[in-house]
C-alpha cells in the first residue's frame, strides 16, 4: 500500500495539467508513484515535459505502482490509499458523502514513463526566474505558427528569457545562467501555478536534450526544441 498525503494528489493533476503544451491530445498519461520508505514521488511524462514531485514518505513500506490519472480526478483532494494486486488496484479515502472506493487497473511499469535523468548540478537561480518562464511563456503563441513563437528562449551566456508572438517581445535579464547555452523550451503555465511559484529554493541544470528546472518539490523536466 501507498499513502498519498492529503492535497497532494490535487496539486499533482493541477501542476500537470499546466505542463500540456497546446491543447490537450489523447487520454491523460499516468502516474508512477513510488516509496523507498523514506520518500514518495510522483511523477508523470506528457508530450514535451516530465513532472514530479516529491515528499516525506507517509509509510515506511517501499513500493511502485503505475495508477491511471483518473483516480487523481476522483480522490477530491482527501488523503489516499492505494493498493494493487496484479493488475487490480483500489483507490480509498474519506469522502464528503463517508469512505470511498475506487477500483482502477494497476498498469506495468513502462521505461516509457521513467524520469529521466537529473543533472549532477543543479545551480541555484533566484525565484524570480520562475515568474520570468511564465510571463515570457504568455507572450508566446499558443500554437505552433512561425517558427520560435511557440516558444521560450531561455540564453544563459546572456543571462535572459525571452518570449515573442511575432508583435511584441518581452526580454528578461539578470539571471545566472553561465554554462547554459541558448535553448528553446515549451512555453507553458506552469510557473505561474501556485503550486510551484511559491516555491523559494530554484535550480536549473541540462541534462542530454533535457532543460531541468527544480522548485521546491516539484522538478519539471522540459523537452530542449
Amino acid at each position: 500500500m501507498i499513502l498519498i498525503p492529503r492535497g497532494l494528489a490535487r496539486a499533482f493533476r493541477a501542476v500537470a495539467r499546466k505542463c500540456v503544451v497546446g491543447r490537450p491530445r489523447g487520454p491523460a498519461p499516468p502516474v508512477t508513484i513510488h516509496s523507498d520508505g523514506v520518500r514518495l514521488t510522483l511523477a508523470t511524462t506528457l508530450e514535451e515535459v516530465v513532472v514530479s514531485v516529491e515528499v516525506a514518505a507517509v509509510e515506511p513500506s517501499a513500493r511502485t505502482l503505475v495508477v491511471p490519472m483518473d483516480v487523481f480526478d476522483a480522490v477530491e483532494g482527501a488523503a489516499v490509499e492505494l493498493a494493487a494486486s496484479g493488475s487490480k488496484g483500489t483507490a480509498r479515502w474519506d469522502g464528503r458523502e463517508g469512505r470511498r472506493e475506487l477500483p482502477f487497473e494497476a498498469l506495468r511499469k513502462d521505461p516509457r514513463y521513467e524520469l529521466p535523468t537529473r543533472p549532477d548540478d543543479l545551480h541555484p537561480v533566484p525565484p524570480e526566474f520562475l515568474t520570468a518562464l511564465h510571463e515570457c511563456g504568455r507572450t508566446a503563441l499558443r500554437e505552433t505558427a512561425r517558427f520560435a513563437l511557440h516558444r521560450v528562449q531561455v540564453n544563459g551566456k546572456a543571462g535572459s528569457v525571452i518570449g515573442t508572438g511575432g508583435k511584441h517581445a518581452l526580454i528578461w535579464n539578470g539571471f545566472p545562467l553561465a554554462g547554459t547555452d541558448a535553448v528553446l523550451l515549451p512555453a507553458i503555465p506552469v510557473f505561474g501555478g501556485k503550486e510551484v511559484s511559491a516555491a523559494t529554493d530554484v535550480r536549473v541544470g541540462v541534462v542530454d536534450d533535457r532543460f531541468v528546472v527544480q522548485a521546491g518539490a516539484w522538478t519539471v523536466f522540459l523537452t530542449v526544441d
